[in-house]
């Protein structure tokens, strides 16, 4: 699909085009934060912690793709 100027689309999809990228930002931050309990914590942790982090890898790729995608889901 072809990239969009954001002006140019409806509101409507201006604003779940945003609503998207902000959810994007929360899943990057709580990745991140995944991350770093996983360096600071011990092995258990660590393991106890991946399957979110796989979780969240899954959900920022699908909403990356969705931007990519002119922001529906």
């Amino acid at each position: 699909m072809e990239k969009y100027n954001e002006q140019m689309l409806p509101k409507r999809a201006r604003s779940q085009r945003q609503a998207v990228g902000k959810a994007l930002e929360f899943v990057v931050l709580a990745l991140d934060g995944v991350k770093d309990c996983k360096a600071c914590g011990s092995e258990v942790v660590a393991t106890w912690l991946d399957p979110v982090e796989m979780r969240l890898i899954y959900a920022k790729n699908y909403l990356s793709d969705a931007i990519r995608e002119g922001g529906e889901l």
